[in-house]
């Protein structure tokens, strides 16, 4: 078990006037955010550090992926956003790793089962059909679960707007040297009815052609120059829904479809690896106003994801010679989440609460082959006979008061976890808003499982007396502190 403890200071200004040139980093003042409260707020007062990157900023940006946004983001850092398209993205917030963020998709927590730490590839999640990104810095295990230890990503897809058709489309293109070059597309269109009834639609592809991760620095012309990794990615998206006063709801489906050459490294070429990725992805959300202090709202989704890494038999030198190797792995991921929320206002008094469901299981199978002058080699691990799948159900609830200038937040979570037991977290956050400032703390706490791949990988390294899997690790557990200023300028 590890134990975390952190103690955060923030300082935030809002300022209505924004810069062209950072225009990325400027919240729009009107906006609200939902994710830190689970019930729209203005960000203001909204005791936490908050941005919201919007609409009309992201179709102002060059990136392609949700990775390559945030990377450009205070206080978060993306391994491989700058690196040759189709790399691994991790997301790092205040320093928490990429399994102590949630990331979300319209209120549903989305992750990689299949990975050492079951931490999503940012790389795999485009822009299409954003309509937002709310980023909220600080733990959030209350209301969150045990991953928002760092923080809360949550991605908001675009739902109806004006009655009629609507669509957008671009084109995006780049050549990098002489024989580089990057083409994307992507087409969005919208159909509302009078009644309420919307139909959302979106494509996006990209391309990428020329572009090396390794570097050649022999120059010799004895090997081989290193090969062109490519890179391409398919992004479609349905949504269906419906908005009224009192009813709000939907159901989408993406399928994510991406191909990568890859390396062995930054110095050393492979010419015949490959690593294929698809998810299908079903999103659903359903709400209600029961009345006009009460609303209800059930929220889930499931998703299969599917890896393929392939590398058969590299040429290491100019002669055609083979180092007659083949190594394939399958890796295979499962999600499904479940949840209920009720929402009471009333007065200075507001509340959210809620239970649910939240599932992961894994399965992978690799393959490898070498053959020498000692003789054959092949290792297999299968994941078959193993019962690989891990079940979180959880009750939560918050509540905050206001007192005139002063409010207070106060919630708890109990989490119960197929292999770990019982665990419970809790938060306290008050605040005080005074001149268009609000000076805010927060402290809370969190749990946070191994994953998956940590308690049962099977196989192990090359002399390891152990695998790589170890059922006796210890859930880590947090203790956040945070203390923060806000002003807004008119």
């Amino acid at each position: 078990m590890r134990k975390f403890y952190t103690l955060i200071v923030a300082c935030v200004i809002n300022s209505s006037i924004s810069q062209a040139q950072d225009s990325l980093k400027t919240t729009i003042l009107n906006e609200v955010v939902t994710t830190a409260s689970r019930y729209e707020r203005p960000i203001i007062e909204t005791p936490r550090s908050v941005t919201v990157i919007s609409q009309e900023l992201i179709e102002k940006s060059v990136y392609n992926s949700v990775g390559e946004l945030l990377a450009n983001q205070s206080g978060m850092y993306v391994v491989g956003a700058t690196q040759t398209p189709g790399a691994t993205q991790t997301l790092f917030m205040r320093g928490a790793s990429g399994n102590q963020v949630s990331v979300m998709i319209d209120g549903a927590r989305i992750t990689d089962p299949s990975t050492p730490n079951s931490a999503i590839d940012l790389n795999e999640l485009s822009l299409t059909d954003v309509e937002r990104i709310e980023i909220i810095r600080g733990s959030h295990s209350t209301l969150y679960g045990g991953a928002a230890v760092g923080g809360v990503i949550n991605i908001i897809t675009k739902r109806g707007g004006k009655p009629g058709f609507h669509g957008k489309a671009g084109v995006q293109a780049g050549t990098f040297g002489k024989s580089a070059f990057s083409l994307s597309e992507h087409i969005g269109l919208t159909y509302t009815f009078e009644n309420g009834i919307y139909l959302n639609g979106s494509l996006f592809n990209q391309k990428v052609k020329g572009l090396n991760a390794s570097l050649d620095t022999l120059g010799s012309s004895t090997f081989p120059k290193p090969d062109k990794d490519d890179f391409e990615k398919t992004d479609g998206y349905v949504k269906a829904g419906y908005k009224n006063k009192q009813w709000d709801g939907f159901v989408s489906f993406k399928k994510i479809d991406q191909r990568a050459d890859i390396d062995d490294g930054v110095y050393d070429d492979d010419d015949n690896a490959i690593l294929d990725f698809e998810r299908d992805l079903i999103d659903y959300q359903l709400g209600y106003q029961l009345s006009k202090n009460w609303r209800a709202s059930v929220i889930g989704s499931w998703s299969r994801s599917e890896r393929l890494s392939l590398n058969d038999s590299s040429l290491i030198d100019g002669d055609g010679n083979y180092n007659s190797t083949y190594v394939r792995g399958i890796y295979n991921g499962k999600l499904l989440t479940n949840e209920i929320q009720l929402n009471y206002e009333q007065g200075k008094v507001k509340a959210v609460g809620g239970f649910g469901q939240f599932q992961e299981e894994m399965n992978f199978n690799t393959y490898y082959f070498n053959h020498s002058s000692f003789g054959d080699f092949i290792s297999e691990v299968n994941y078959d006979t193993l019962d690989t799948s891990a079940k979180t159900t959880y009750l939560f609830g918050q509540v905050n008061f206001a007192l005139g200038n002063f409010n207070f937040s106060v919630g708890t979570r109990w989490n119960n976890h197929s292999l770990f037991g019982n665990h419970w977290t809790f938060e306290a956050n008050p605040s005080y808003y005074f001149d268009n400032t609000l000076l805010y703390a927060s402290i809370s706490t969190g749990f946070n499982p191994a994953s998956l791949y940590q308690l049962y990988d099977p196989s192990a390294s090359f002399n390891a007396y152990t695998t790589r899997g170890n059922r006796n690790l210890k859930p880590e557990e947090s203790v956040s502190l945070e203390l923060g200023i806000k002003k807004q300028f008119q």
